[in-house]
């Protein structure tokens, strides 16, 4: 076995073109390995942020639902509305305001030049956020300070009592108090009778 390894590595060593390629099979295996423990890295950057929109997604929607159900009670509690259903649409998705850390420095310099004083100044910002670990030590991630709610684009309201000219405006001055939007972004049509 000892005279294999000796023969082998002399043959190597003699046989440019053999080095070359266990060298360049040594390369690629190594580059493969890398490649493999690069895509796991990826692969759990992928999988927080997909969790991360999924919880974004899942929060819009807790919002989006809980603004209908709370103006479809308001809304069917005014005289003549009678049974009513809301259908809200988002125009933005919610927005994250992280905690910053901002540290401001002033540098002076000052000059002496035949009896005048010039003074330079320079200011500097450096500004990062503030990152928090979870409970396992493991992620980490910007500390929330506040977080924006979604923009409603549009309410369309179906009610029994559409079709009269003073419920349409109550409902209407009611939506566009509570939601702060324009009246050219409320719909509000008579239901069917079934």
């Amino acid at each position: 076995m000892q005279e294999f390894n000796i023969d082998f590595f002399k043959k190597i060593k003699e046989d440019k073109k053999l080095l070359a390629i266990l060298s360049i099979g040594l390369i690629g295996m190594i580059l493969l390995l890398m490649t493999e423990f690069t895509s796991k890295d990826k692969n759990k950057k992928q999988q927080v942020k997909t969790a991360d929109n999924s919880t974004q997604y899942t929060y819009e929607q807790n919002y989006k639902n809980s603004v209908q159900n709370d103006l479809q009670k308001i809304i069917s509690s005014i005289d003549g509305a009678g049974k009513t259903t809301v259908m809200v649409t988002l125009d933005s998705g919610s927005k994250s305001v992280y905690a910053i850390d901002e540290k401001t420095s002033n540098n002076d310099d000052s000059l002496e030049k035949e009896n005048e004083y010039k003074k330079s100044s320079q200011n500097s910002k450096n500004t990062e956020h503030i990152i928090i670990k979870d409970s396992s030590n493991k992620d980490e991630k910007g500390l929330i300070v506040e977080v924006i709610q979604p923009q409603i684009r549009g309410v369309a309201i179906v009610c029994e009592g559409a079709d009269s000219a003073v419920v349409r405006q109550n409902i209407t001055d009611t939506v566009t108090a509570v939601l702060n939007i324009s009246s050219t972004r409320v719909c509000i049509t008579k239901m069917t009778k079934d």
